[in-house]
């Protein structure tokens, strides 16, 4: 954080104020479950008051909104031709795509711990479950192998195991490669492929 000395005390550039705040709702959350997190528990822990907290944001959803946003940006999309491609079953192996979102995940695992843990933002999880969701029924919508209700429940549970494959991921020590995690994710889309097709 820069910070400029004047009379013997330290003021912070408002700058920098907005990540201030970002970081120690992130710091708090290791402790303490988001939904249990009001603005005057960020506010002492940042040691910061309110009127500086609600010149950066409307509420505590707003920080972690920002976070989110933040630790998301620059990633593929989920309409990306590569993305359609490994869901059509036209292209498997390797991919940049894939390898850019682990690396970028891997390189803020903390982040990532945070948010899908048992102290993270729920609204979060559900963000990375509807992506998926999307992605399948964008791409598998005219399968008439199964019916309307039981695509829902196909569905939720090929989002909800991707959930629980990157949970299990961040929030242990695993020795599984970046590699190994894209090979492990391009056999299950390939099961999700035939199951469908």
């Amino acid at each position: 954080m820069k910070c400029i000395e004047k009379g013997g005390g330290v003021l912070r550039i408002k700058l920098d104020v907005k990540q201030l705040i970002c970081e120690k709702l992130i710091d708090l959350m290791e402790e303490k479950p988001f939904l249990e997190i009001k603005v005057g528990d960020l506010c002492r822990y940042a040691n910061i008051g309110r009127s500086t907290f609600y010149t950066h944001f409307d509420s505590i959803y707003a920080v972690v909104q920002h976070i989110v946003d933040t630790f998301s940006s620059g990633l593929p999309s989920e309409n990306s031709e590569h993305q359609k491609q490994i869901l059509l079953g036209t292209k498997a192996g390797k991919t940049d795509e894939e390898r850019q979102w682990l690396e970028h995940w891997e390189k803020n695992k903390r982040i990532l711990k945070i948010l899908l843990g048992r102290n993270g933002d729920p609204s979060f999880q559900m963000r990375i479950s509807n992506r998926i969701s999307r992605t399948i029924k964008n791409n598998f919508s005219n399968s008439t192998r199964f019916s309307e209700s039981e695509m829902q429940f196909i569905i939720s549970y090929f989002s909800g195991g991707e959930i629980s494959l990157l949970q299990k991921w961040a929030c242990t020590d695993t020795d599984m490669s970046i590699d190994e995690i894209i090979a492990l994710l391009e056999r299950i889309t390939l099961h999700l492929f035939k199951l469908l097709r």
